[in-house]
């Protein structure tokens, strides 16, 4: 069987949804299924074309951000010429933005066979508006229409949460979904680091050894809720600290946030970094915390339950799949900073508390949300819908 990708970004960028297709996709042998990919190249120091994995990606466009935008356009034509040469049985669409609008296209106009569409949007609906300035109208006319193209041209549909379900069945698609949720490398992140590689961490970001430390491995985006993290440190006791790991618009912001509540000394930035090291950073740490204003599913929770950490989130879009309040981890209202600092301080203060949720989280991660299972299943839908 032979499918072709349509992605909005992909590794090296690191999100969700370029982790999910990574993880899925170099689990399906071979011969069982083989995968070619189109994005956006973005960027000229980005290879045109290279195998990442199980999946040969061509990255479309100048080398420029401008690439993204014209992906539903220039992806189409490129999927067409290459059609010509290679027979695919099957298109996939990652996620109802541009990536979905080129395989939406190119499936409509060109490929009559199976399209896949794969949810993984972080983001609400209302959030799409910023691309024309918050305008009602013209949000209702151009860019819903356009975020439900993909929903409504695919043949099925998978999705990372019970949240976007629902929110793919008010599109009035009629195409099945399935729920597919993302996962987790169980032996990578259940493998613990030792008290000499945690100290040496700590140590190299000056965090004292006996910091009680809240961790977030999380882009710096508005929707994370970071700003809600760092608002909630003065309310807590000095020895907290903050380790915040990844990348994105918000960082400078963040910390000037954390000058002017003046606990900048109990932050500390760690710019992206490969997954294969993130564990250490929490194993060197106590708490998970993202206070999310919306959420897909949220991966790095269900990684960090498997690192076999108390999580701390809030019930928004998918995380409600994974966390039981008080149960594999605590639920706070988003934009709260004295219910996230009354959360922690239950964490700290009643340790066989934070103990039960720790070991009910990693049950649950481990069990449920492992890589290996959830490529098989998608491998079985997928072979599937080939003999449909």
């Amino acid at each position: 069987m032979k499918i072709l990708i349509f992605s909005t970004d992909y590794l090296p960028h690191i999100g969700g949804a370029e982790i999910a297709v990574h993880e899925l996709t170099k689990r399906i042998p071979e011969e069982r299924i083989a995968f070619d990919m189109l994005t956006p190249r973005y960027s000229r120091a980005l290879s045109k074309h290279e195998q990442i994995g199980s999946v040969s990606v061509r990255r479309v466009g100048i080398g420029h951000p401008i690439d993204k935008y014209l992906f539903p356009v220039t992806g189409f034509f490129v999927a067409l010429i290459r059609s010509r040469h290679i027979s695919y049985d099957c298109v996939w669409g990652i996620m109802a933005s541009f990536g979905g609008l080129a395989g939406a296209l190119f499936h409509r106009m060109r490929n009559k066979k199976s399209f896949i569409l794969t949810l993984q949007e972080g983001d609400d609906e209302v959030h799409l508006k910023r691309y024309v300035f918050n305008n009602d109208l013209l949000f209702r006319f151009l860019v819903r229409p356009l975020h439900y193209f993909p929903i409504r041209s695919a043949t099925h549909i998978t999705v990372i949460s019970n949240y976007l379900k629902k929110r793919a069945e008010a599109t009035d698609t009629k195409a099945p979904i399935t729920l597919l949720p993302n996962g987790v490398d169980v032996s990578l992140f259940t493998a613990r680091a030792s008290e000499v590689e945690k100290h040496a961490l700590r140590q190299k970001f000056h965090i004292p050894t006996s910091a009680y430390v809240l961790v977030s491995t999380s882009r710096l985006v508005y929707k994370n809720g970071l700003d809600t993290l760092v608002r909630t440190l003065p309310l807590l006791n000095k020895k907290v600290h903050v380790l915040i790991v990844g990348s994105g618009p918000l960082g400078t912001s963040l910390s000037q946030l954390a000058r002017e509540l003046r606990v900048l000394d109990r932050v500390h930035f760690v710019p992206t970094i490969p997954q294969d090291e993130l564990p250490k950073y929490l194993h060197a740490s106590d708490v998970f915390v993202r206070t999310s204003r919306s959420e897909g599913f949220g991966n790095s929770f269900v990684e960090a339950m498997s690192a076999g950490l108390p999580v701390i989130g809030t019930p928004v879009g998918g995380i409600v799949d994974f966390i039981e309040d008080r149960v594999t981890g605590i639920l706070v209202e988003p934009d709260n900073p004295g219910a996230l600092a009354h959360a922690v301080s239950e964490l700290m203060q009643i340790p066989e508390h934070a103990k039960s949720i720790t070991e009910a989280g990693r049950r649950l991660a481990v069990e449920t949300y492992s890589w290996d299972r959830l490529a098989g299943d998608f491998m079985e839908l997928c072979l599937s819908i080939k003999k449909i």
